[in-house]
């Protein structure tokens, strides 16, 4: 999907190669999510290990593909509202990554005994941690879709609760300061109260309206002045998925996990 040209042509040329970069992200997705994966989880600890790290890339390469999709989509219509809600989903979908990825995952994998091998504890934990980063929630989903949907997999115990994405924000907001600023804005962009209000605010002769189709749509000078900090901000996702495709193959094999018993 590409950005139209009457599009480009409201935002300053300063933001021109970052709407480059977002378009080549958006046939990247597009290429990898061609490649399916089947839920199918065996029974070996080094095997199931391999099979969540395929399955998170899948889930979100997909994910991010389709908030890349609506990103663009939202510009071409000039839906700000939406672009509020993508971003805000952006920074979160970012935060949770990094927080599995980088606070839990990779320093397990540096956790070794005097032999330099991972424990069997270690090995459950990081596999638990992995579970609970692809089917954790909040929600029980197990009736809707393994009864009503009858689909295959209900012999795997219900999901985790999922981590607050609050504790996933603040770990990074620790290490880059501004992202809790971003976070807020773009929450108050996606609540009913001003922020949101303003997305559908446009500029005609010096004087604020609300719809129609005069003037500029104020959305413009929002995105303007948050889209190049999100952007780098999103420069987080790449690296972080790069590092759930090398992780493989680094769990030994041998050890049962019992994650198929009911």
């Amino acid at each position: 999907m590409r950005i139209l040209p009457t599009v480009r042509a409201q935002l300053s040329p300063d933001l021109q190669s970052s709407l480059d970069e977002l378009e080549a992200r958006w046939e990247l997705l597009a290429e990898l999510r061609r490649h399916p994966f089947t839920w199918d989880p065996p029974e070996s600890s080094a095997e199931l290990f391999d099979h969540y790290l395929r399955a998170l890339y899948a889930v979100y390469v997909n994910k991010l593909f389709a908030l890349t999709d609506a990103l663009i989509y939202a510009l071409n219509t000039e839906n700000f509202l939406l672009y509020g809600s993508i971003a805000r989903a952006s920074l979160e979908y970012t935060a949770v990554l990094r927080y599995y990825v980088l606070q839990k995952t990779l320093p397990l994998l540096n956790t070794t005994d005097a032999d330099g091998n991972l424990t069997p504890e270690t090995q459950q934990t990081l596999l638990e941690f992995l579970d609970q980063h692809l089917r954790g929630g909040r929600y029980d989903w197990q009736p809707f879709l393994f009864e009503e949907l009858h689909l295959k997999g209900s012999k795997l115990p219900p999901p985790p609760t999922q981590v607050n994405i609050l504790t996933c924000l603040k770990k990074w907001m620790k290490q880059d300061s501004t992202i809790e600023p971003q976070y807020a804005l773009y929450c108050d962009l996606v609540h009913p109260n001003l922020g949101s209000s303003l997305l559908v605010t446009r500029l005609q002769d010096e004087h604020v309206q609300i719809g129609g189709q005069g003037g500029t749509a104020l959305g413009w000078h929002i995105f303007s002045r948050t889209f190049p900090q999100l952007w780098q901000a999103l420069q987080e996702i790449p690296s972080c998925l790069a590092q759930l495709r090398e992780l493989q193959g680094r769990l030994q094999p041998g050890q049962p996990t019992g994650q198929t018993d009911s």
